[in-house]
């Protein structure tokens, strides 16, 4: 049996007009699935809105800071467990996709259950052998160790879940894997505060049921459909090694991610102040916004270019990162424009206090062009490349966040070291998007995909 760690272009499969035109179907409604994800990404976030004003309202102050600290807080835990199956099983299912090998669907999508099931029930050993100082740590006292262990069951829950999620998204049924997600991690924890009287503890384990069902059924359908006879044990132990060897290299560089944006508030709290960390904080809560209002654009990306790779058509990859790299650049530039007419409006927005730190949230604004880029170029590796480039370009971008902020003395400084950091992290990635995509040595390798490691 192939290896699934082995880029599918460099094997043209035996009849790929169909399969290529299949993966050309979906590029040419592009347009119009980017308009249904972005609509379904705004009713996410009008659906978040309603879920923090029912919660504010549903507890006394004290328990709702609970909630969305214990919410924060296990999304940071989920983040890198998820990265070590997610983006392998969307690139890998994405070329068996092209390939209609369903075989090669049911192997992958077998390993990443039992790998997801195993990473889960981790998680949730971790976090209750630790409970009481994670709740020490993070939630300020002991006494919350119940929602450390609540919020494990949660957590295990939404890994579990992200396997249905990436298999859809492997289909390149991005629509219906939006809907899901939108199910999942705002409607169920809605129909949650039906129940009266239920503290965060039980409130997470509430949701951790309905996640948890919700993941089992699509899983088991997903199997079912995607199951075949000669699917081996062999098959299976390479599915898994191979999506542990694309996912567990990038796992470093979901975390150097976090850093990037948390770690200028923390240097600016103890340097300068809590105004200045707010300020710092303001531009990281930006920039995040700024690549969710991206999702909707890049959401396509790694199992469309995977798919059309997987077929050799190189010719669509070039031209779907061209349009990508033009709409996400007039966004970027655009998004950093008006952030800089509306800075002024900050102390009106925030109160006087920000008055004198306009400066500071001016230098703040110019990272939002070459973070945009950022986020549109980085799928394009994880599509195009077995290496985990992205990791190693964020862990350089950490590095010259420390070296120049290091050096620098003040906000200001500090700011302009941010800046330099996300300037550095989008040039690192375009030269090697430009590598993979357009040179012409690393075409006739197919597409610049490398075999992995």
């Amino acid at each position: 049996m192939s290896d699934p760690s082995v880029p599918c272009v460099d094997r043209p499969p035996p009849c790929a007009a169909t399969e290529r035109s299949a993966a050309q179907r979906h590029a040419a409604r592009r347009w119009s699935l980017t308009a249904a994800v972005a609509a379904v990404q705004a009713v996410a976030a009008a659906a978040t809105v309603a879920l923090w004003w029912v919660a504010a309202r549903y507890w006394e102050p004290a328990q709702f800071a609970l909630f969305l600290v214990a919410r924060r807080a296990l999304t940071l835990v989920q983040l890198p467990v998820v990265t070590v199956f997610q983006l392998a099983l969307i690139r890998f299912g994405a070329e068996a996709w092209a390939r209609r090998d369903g075989r090669r669907r049911g192997e992958l999508l077998a390993a990443g259950t039992a790998l997801a099931v195993g990473l889960a029930a981790l998680v949730v050993v971790g976090l209750n052998l630790a409970a009481r100082p994670a709740a020490a740590l993070v939630l300020g006292g002991e006494q919350h160790a119940a929602v450390v262990r609540a919020g494990a069951c949660s957590a295990a829950a939404f890994v579990l879940y992200s396997v249905a999620y990436s298999e859809l998204c492997g289909r390149l049924a991005v629509v219906r894997s939006c809907l899901w997600q939108l199910a999942a991690t705002t409607l169920a924890p809605l129909a949650g505060f039906l129940a009266p009287g239920l503290d965060v503890a039980h409130m997470l384990l509430l949701q951790a049921a309905s996640v948890g069902s919700l993941a089992i059924w699509l899983l088991a359908r997903s199997l079912r459909r995607d199951w075949q006879a000669d699917c081996r044990p062999a098959g299976l132990l390479a599915a898994g090694v191979a999506l542990a060897r694309y996912g567990l290299p990038r796992v470093p560089g979901a975390v150097a991610a976090m850093l990037l944006l948390a770690a200028p508030a923390i240097l600016a709290v103890a340097r300068d102040g809590p105004l200045a960390g707010a300020c710092f904080a303001l531009g990281s809560s930006v920039l995040a916004l700024v690549g969710g209002l991206l999702r909707p654009l890049t959401q396509l990306t790694v199992p469309l270019v995977s798919a059309l790779a997987a077929t050799g058509d190189r010719r669509a990859v070039r031209r779907h990162a061209r349009r990508s790299l033009q709409a996400g650049g007039a966004l970027a530039v655009g998004g950093a424009a008006l952030a800089q007419l509306l800075v002024p409006w900050a102390p009106a927005l925030l109160g006087p206090a920000y008055r004198d730190a306009l400066p500071l949230l001016r230098i703040l604004a110019c990272g939002i062009a070459p973070y945009g880029m950022f986020v549109v170029l980085r799928d394009y590796l994880d599509a195009c490349e077995s290496r985990a480039l992205n990791s190693r370009n964020l862990l350089l971008a950490l590095a010259v966040l420390g070296v120049a902020g290091g050096v620098g003395v003040g906000g200001s400084a500090l700011a302009w070291s941010f800046v330099a950091a996300l300037t550095a992290l989008a040039g690192l990635s375009w030269r090697d998007v430009r590598s993979a995509v357009w040179q012409t040595g690393a075409a006739q390798r197919g597409v610049g995909t490398r075999r992995a490691a």
